[in-house]
């Protein structure tokens, strides 16, 4: 694959390499009063108060913004889930480590609605 078409492209790449790249006086002087423009512009947004911070926003901060306040709600639903309607293996490891069951019904029993009650009568 090397030949005479290899020896002309490195003899162009050594050409390129000995010759300083001019940028032109007025490009330069362009981009120099654009950035002094856009720094200008960020001058009045940096001299500005810092708003006064309430509780509640210093917490939602210190738990980490709105998607760890997100994970947090999520956490505490399955919890009370968990706690108002355990799963059986939960309820049988419960009742091994506090020795008693307690049993709280969100439904009246004379509302008829137990298992196996007849419902029209």
């Amino acid at each position: 694959m090397t030949g005479r078409n290899d020896d002309n492209l490195d003899d162009l790449f050594a050409q390129a390499r000995k010759q300083a790249p001019k940028v032109d006086d007025a490009l330069v002087g362009r981009v120099l009063a654009d950035a002094d423009a856009t720094q200008a512009g960020f001058a009045g947004r940096m001299d500005a108060a810092p708003r006064a911070r309430g509780i509640r926003s210093w917490v939602r901060d210190m738990i980490g913004g709105w998607p760890a306040a997100g994970g947090l709600a999520a956490a505490t639903v399955a919890g009370v889930w968990f706690g108002m309607a355990p799963p059986a293996p939960v309820a049988d490891v419960t009742a091994l480590l506090v020795g008693e069951t307690i049993t709280v019904a969100l439904v009246p029993g004379d509302l008829g609605l137990q298992t196996g009650d007849p419902i029209d009568g």
